[in-house]
């Protein structure tokens, strides 16, 4: 049973190696250049913005936002340590 886990094993790891340098491979060049760092958001434009905000109806507003504390989730080995600098 011990030689079959460790063969079916290092089955996966090839097979998980080939399957990320073809996907490298395939991937789509940055219409943006490869310096970019922004991707899409080069798009937001003053005039999309205007463009946008005539989609608003109502007025309704919604929160975002959450609260971070000494509460807030972290998954381990992750920690949750918050500086604010001002």
């Amino acid at each position: 049973m011990n030689r079959y886990n460790t063969v079916f094993s290092m089955l996966v790891l090839v097979v998980g190696q080939v399957a990320v340098a073809d996907a490298h491979e395939q991937c789509e060049p940055s219409r943006w250049g490869a310096d970019d760092e922004i991707g899409s958001a080069n798009l937001i434009t003053p005039a999309s913005v205007a463009e946008a905000s005539k989609l608003v109806t109502t007025g309704r507003t919604y929160s975002l936002g959450i609260t971070i504390d000494s509460t807030t989730p972290a998954f381990p080995p992750r920690s949750l340590s918050l500086q604010v600098v001002q």
